[in-house]
Parts: structure tokens; C-alpha cells; sequence
């Protein structure tokens, strides 16, 4: 389904009559059962296309539109069931098996956790009267809302598979974003056809290379099996690249003297978002001056989305306002360095694959990109790498907010940055506010977006703390075992709490699940389990008194 015959059906005429009818029942004072405007666009239809859509389109009233919705279509999900993941064990690896009588409770619990995640398809799936995509395997969604599998979630779900003994099944949730570069060149943000239009931080790289470290020599997959993702990958990764560093994507900027080429992300929609339809039409009617007709506020939030970032003062001119975000004219930290890492580890699935050519050419694509964040990005002032935001016409730029949890990914290379930079990094980061008592704060602002103060996400717990080990210091080991232990008891503690695992955690009050954003607070979590289980085993389950 194309962007404009999506928008057209799930984000259009359709969806104007449920605005229209949530406006009059909230004037009623009743609750509209559309609360969540992505429940509507995850209902498979019953009934032909064209006529589910002139049914809908034709209600004149909200007795009408429930009618049309128990004839015409499913309830929310309903393409999907649960299935047990292919190797499943209910017995938890001897790796995970804590110090502690509640250490080792607590990781059964997260262990278990999986078979509620993984998913299938209910039947055939049919593009004319489902969003959801066709992947080749069993897929791993995050929880609640997140009904199916997302891009830079997989990477983090993966870690905690490959520590649950679950090789086969990491393999799969691998091939199934494999397959999706196959068909649309690029790894949509989820597999539904309202996300194809754009991407989320590209992992995939990483993905690859961490199967293939984690389960090579170990006999859980024949080293054939791993042989074949690899040489299935090499040309899919290098496509998936060109799309990354081409066209409105890719951006030179000049610093030192010197040409750099760098990246920046750009959703290729500017319409709403239809699994948020109603919130960005209302965004874009609010927008003020400066802020872009409606085509470019709408691009602007999809690109937020892009990001995995959705939402954050980290983008937004004006903290209180989403119509005021500038993300298509900022540089960011953290994509640039997973980009450079992505180079890396493409040559080395080249070299492995006998391609000492391309291995070479990626290899110094790396290089060259990691100089230029260190070269333009890095701010010696405050110790930390910085966003870059062009200037209206992209000749110059200056540098974005600082104490972004972001801001300190570049340590997150093979070799630590060249000289000190390294030590006043770590430095800056322990002084920087923050590291609290529950975790990684994701900003020091406050603004109810839920990028920013007090909330942890179990990512940027990962990805920093692996930045600070590759630091290659001592005072950055340590930060990162504070990190990953404070974070760790936080989810701990808020499970206890509330008997779940949650998507975001408060990382000023341990025990306290996170909040803000455009949608309730949600479960499950699919990276939080596999965040927590990798560091569980980092640390021999240490981390739980």
C-alpha cells in the first residue's frame, strides 16, 4: 500500500469521521472508545476495502460508526495471536542465575517473559484489509499498544535473547528485518504498512554481527546457518546504507577547514502519521509563526518518530509546542555514531565473506565519519559531543542543547576517541546531572515529553553504559556498572511494585514507572527485558541485593 492510498484510507476521510465523532462525545462527556488513535488503524477489515471505507465514510452518527466497526472490522490486534517462541525453555540459563534468592525470582520472571511478546500472524494476511506486514518468521513485539515488531527495539529485544538461550529465535527476528530490506530497500520503524514511509536509529548491523558473535562455535545454529545470514546480509546492509547516506539524508558540513559528510534523519512522509492521525492534525491547526505550513510540520513529526526520540526538547525550539520541532535541520549525535558503527561492521561481515575490497571502502567510510563527529561534534567545553543544527539555508550551523544522554554515544566505538577526549567525557557525564538514583536521566528539562527529565529508557541505559566500557578506562567502567546497576534495581523495584515490567522508568524516583509522551504508559516491555537480562549477565546477576 503506497503512502498516499494509506493516508487516504486509514488517515483521511475515515478518520475524520472518528474525529468527528470523538469531538461530539467529548462534548457529550463520554469517552470515545478511540482514546488511542493507533487502535483504530491496527483493525484488520472484514469486509472489502472500498466498502468498509463508504460505510465509514457515509455514518452519520456514532450509533452509525459502531455499527460499521463490529461489521466491517476487527478489534485492535486481532491479526496477530501469541505463540510459544520456536526453542523455547521455561529453564533459565545458568548465566542469569543470580546471587540472590530475589535476584534469581526476578530474572526467572523477565525470562519468562518472552513467550507473551512473540507473535504470528492470525491467518493470512492480506494487505488490502490488514496494515500489519508479512514477515517470513515469528516476530517480537515490544508490549501493550506495540503490536508488532519494531527496528532499533529488535536490536535491544535480541540481546535478551541471546542471553535466554533463545539463538533461533534471535536468528529469525534478524531474517525478518533482513526481509524487509528486500522488499522496501530500507527497515520500516514496525512492520505495518503506516510505517514504511519512515525508519528508526538503524541497528540492523549490529544485529547481524551479535548473532554471529553469540551463537558462532556454540552449535545452537549450524555455522552453515550462520554462514548464510551473513552472506544474505552483506549486500542488504550495504543497500540499506545507500538509502541512510543519500539524498535529503545525507549532509556536508564544513568545521576546521575540512568537507565532512554526515547524516541526519528524514521521514519520506509529509502527511499525519495515521496510528496518530487526530493528535497531528491538531498539532499542525496550532502551529505559529515560524513554524511550516502543515506538509512541514507533519514531516517534521514523523521525522521525530524516525528517531525513536518521539518527543523531546532535544528537537523543539519551543519545548511546549511539537509544531516547533527542527530535527530535518539537525545533525544528530547518536545517528552519525551508529552509521559509523554500521561502516565498521560492514567490513567486517566483507572481510569475513572474502571481500577484502569492500571491507576496505566501509572500513574508511568509518574512519572518515567517526573524525568528523569528533571534529565538529566534539564540544571541549563541556565535555561532551553535541547535535548539530543548520542554519535556515544549511551554510552554517551551531551546535544543539547540551546534557543529553545522547550526547556521550561516540564512546560507543572499537577504539576509545584519540587522545583525552575520552577521560573529560566520562568526567563530564558524572558531573553532568544526569546519572540519578534510578538510572540514566534522558535530559536534565522537564517538559512532560517522555525523551526528557526524569525518565530512563533501558537504550540509552545500554548503549552509554557499552560506550563508557569502550572508553577503555577504568573511571569509565565503573560509571557504567553505577548505570546499569541503578537502573537495573529501578526496574526491580517498580516491578514489585506494580507486577510488571514497563517501557520507561523514573529515574529520580526508583520504584516509579516513567510518564509524559501522547499515549498512556506502557507494558511488557520487549527491550526492557532483553536490556535487563543483558546486564544481569554482565555483572553474574550481582546487580539485585
Amino acid at each position: 500500500m503506497s503512502s498516499s492510498s494509506q493516508l487516504d484510507y486509514l488517515g483521511g476521510s475515515a478518520a475524520a469521521v472518528l474525529d468527528v465523532v470523538h469531538q461530539r462525545r467529548r462534548a457529550e462527556g463520554k469517552r470515545w472508545r478511540f482514546e488511542d488513535s493507533k487502535d483504530f488503524v491496527d483493525m484488520p477489515l472484514r469486509a472489502s476495502q472500498r466498502d468498509g471505507h463508504r460505510r465509514l465514510a457515509q455514518a452519520t452518527g456514532e450509533a452509525d460508526v459502531d455499527a460499521v466497526l463490529r461489521e466491517c472490522f476487527g478489534s485492535p490486534g486481532s491479526d496477530l495471536e501469541v505463540c510459544d517462541p520456536d526453542d523455547w525453555s521455561a529453564s533459565v540459563p545458568p548465566s542469569l542465575r543470580g546471587s540472590t534468592e530475589r535476584g534469581r525470582e526476578f530474572t526467572a520472571h523477565v525470562h519468562g517473559c518472552w513467550p507473551a511478546l512473540c507473535k504470528r500472524g492470525a491467518g493470512q494476511v492480506d494487505p488490502r484489509r490488514h496494515t500489519l506486514l508479512r514477515t517470513p518468521h515469528k516476530m517480537f513485539v515490544p508490549g501493550s499498544r506495540f503490536r508488532e515488531q519494531y527496528y532499533w527495539d529488535s536490536y535491544f529485544i535480541l540481546q535478551g535473547l541471546l542471553v535466554s538461550g533463545l539463538e533461533r529465535s534471535a536468528a529469525q527476528l534478524v531474517e525478518n528485518l533482513l526481509s524487509c530490506v528486500e522488499r522496501f530497500g530500507h527497515v520500516p520503524n514496525g512492520t505495518r504498512g503506516y510505517y514504511v514511509g519512515r525508519t528508526q536509529p538503524p541497528l540492523l548491523s549490529e544485529m547481524v554481527v551479535d548473532l554471529w558473535r553469540g551463537c558462532s562455535g556454540r552449535g545452537s545454529l549450524p555455522e552453515h546457518e550462520l554462514d548464510g545470514i551473513l552472506t544474505r546480509a552483506l549486500p542488504l546492509l550495504v543497500a540499506e546504507h545507500g538509502f541512510l547516506t543519500a539524498g535529503a539524508r545525507a549532509v556536508t558540513v564544513t568545521g576546521g577547514g575540512e568537507s565532512h559528510e554526515m547524516v541526519r534523519y528524514f521521514a519520506g512522509t509529509a502527511c499525519p502519521r495515521p496510528e496518530s492521525y487526530k493528535e497531528d492534525v491538531a498539532c499542525a491547526a496550532s502551529r505559529r509563526e515560524g513554524d511550516g505550513e502543515p506538509e512541514e510540520v507533519y514531516r517534521e513529526i514523523a521525522t521525530m518518530a524516525e528517531s525513536g526520540w518521539d518527543f523531546s526538547s532535544r528537537w523543539l525550539r519551543d519545548s511546549s509546542r511539537l509544531s516547533s520541532s527542527r530535527i530535518t535541520r539537525t545533525v544528530p549525535v547518536d545517528l552519525n555514531t551508529i552509521v559509523a558503527r554500521m561502516e565498521a561492521n560492514i567490513a567486517r561481515i566483507a572481510q569475513t565473506a572474502g571481500r577484502s575490497d569492500l571491507s576496505e571502502s566501509f572500513l574508511n567510510l568509518s574512519r572518515r565519519r567517526f573524525r568528523a563527529i569528533d571534529a565538529v561534534m566534539w564540544d571541549a567545553g563541556t565535555g561532551q559531543w553535541r547535535d548539530l543544527v543548520l542554519d535556515e539555508e544549511g551554510a552554517g550551523y551551531t551546535h544543539g542543547g547540551v546534557a543529553y544522554a545522547s550526547n556521550w554515544l561516540p564512546l560507543w566505538r572499537d577504539q576509545g576517541p584519540e587522545g583525552k577526549d575520552f577521560e573529560a567525557a566520562v568526567e563530564a557525564l558524572e558531573v553532568s546531572g544526569l546519572v540519578l538514583e534510578g538510572g540514566l536521566s534522558t535530559s536534565l528539562k522537564r517538559t512532560g515529553h517522555q525523551w526528557d527529565y526524569p525518565n530512563a529508557w533501558a537504550p540509552l541505559q545500554l548503549l552509554v553504559h557499552r560506550g563508557l566500557v569502550c572508553s577503555g578506562g577504568r573511571r569509565g567502567r565503573d560509571l557504567a556498572e553505577v548505570i546499569a546497576r541503578n537502573f537495573v534495581r529501578n526496574v526491580h523495584d517498580t516491578y514489585l511494585a506494580t507486577g510488571q515490567l514497563h517501557e520507561k522508568y523514573d529515574a529520580a524516583r526508583p520504584g516509579k514507572r516513567g510518564g509524559g509522551g501522547e499515549y498512556s504508559p506502557q507494558t511488557g516491555f520487549g527491550w526492557t527485558n532483553g536490556v535487563v537480562l543483558k546486564l544481569l549477565q554482565e555483572y553474574s546477576g550481582a546487580l539485585i541485593p
